[in-house]
């Protein structure tokens, strides 16, 4: 990954991984957003009653 890539970047993400070359990385990271097992967790907390 380039040095100079900001990860909270969409933009910049997706041209990075339409590049021809194979970047390793985290391209794109939302903040701020619950995560998948932090919305499964609340899911199943109010399933249980």
């Amino acid at each position: 990954m380039p040095e100079e890539h900001d990860p909270s970047d969409l933009t910049g993400a997706m041209q990075l991984a339409l590049d021809r070359k194979h970047y390793y990385g985290i391209f794109y990271e939302e903040s701020g957003r619950p995560t998948f097992e932090d919305n499964e967790l609340t899911t199943r907390e109010k399933a249980a009653g």
